[in-house]
């Protein structure tokens, strides 16, 4: 552009400023962590991806994060997706919405209970990669796909398809019935994604279909205690209504 007057040039370069001031600039976000959040349910909740929220606060244990810790939330300064709520209010500290920690109605303690039955006539039943039948084996979504198919709920096939459903569950209040989510669980294959599922039994336990050996069908005790799956715990959801 030809500039042929000083004025000139002092008008091009207040438009040229006006212009960048009119960029929003998305300042970064900082959370308290509530309880019942999880890095999962956290970075569903602001749009970011599990990956980024770790990175962004690598000094936070995933899976033993305390009340009361603050969490960077990376945002659109950072080149990663911000919640519309955090570009409103940077400074607002907002909060994932849980299912209230107070036991199921009779309805849907019934549907719960009713699944939890189904989930045990299959016990035994074998693995199989992409099985969702009895009759082919289950893998560990398309046994959960099943037995909640039976119990008049519909889910996605996948394991991080179906994490994308239902209401999240703060792990104090877990309710037999409930789909228990975890990650990293192909060696090398599907980093930072959903990759098994399973259904809580109560009392710390889970059913689930297995790939070790092949077990297919079986209970989990403890799995809070077991290291495999304390560790790859990424949150759980409640389907039932």
């Amino acid at each position: 552009m030809n500039w042929k007057t000083k004025s000139g040039v002092t008008a091009a370069l207040l438009m040229m400023s006006s212009c960048f001031l009119a960029t929003p600039a998305f300042a970064d976000v900082h959370i308290q962590v509530h309880r019942g959040d999880t890095m999962w349910s956290i970075a569903q909740h602001f749009g970011v991806s599990v990956k980024a929220l770790r990175l962004a606060n690598s000094g936070v244990n995933p899976s033993d994060m305390q009340i009361g810790t603050v969490l960077h939330i990376p945002t659109n300064g950072g080149g990663t997706k911000s919640h519309p709520s955090a570009q409103r209010n940077p400074d607002l500290a907002t909060h994932v919405t849980y299912r209230k920690a107070s036991l199921p109605d009779a309805s849907a303690a019934g549907k719960l209970a009713a699944v939890l039955a189904t989930a045990h006539t299959l016990m035994g039943v074998h693995y199989t990669w992409g099985g969702d039948t009895p009759a082919t084996g289950f893998d560990c979504s398309g046994f959960t796909q099943y037995v909640f198919s039976k119990n008049g709920i519909s889910l996605p096939r996948t394991a991080t398809q179906q994490a994308g459903v239902g209401v999240l569950v703060p792990r104090d209040d877990l309710q037999p019935g409930d789909l228990l989510f975890f990650t990293d669980t192909y060696t090398n294959h599907y980093a930072n994604q959903v990759t098994h599922v399973g259904i809580y039994a109560g009392d710390g336990n889970m059913i689930e279909s297995s790939s070790v050996h092949n077990q297919g069908v079986m209970v989990i005790k403890n799995v809070f205690a077991n290291p495999y799956y304390q560790t790859r715990y990424y949150g759980a959801k409640n389907v039932t209504g």
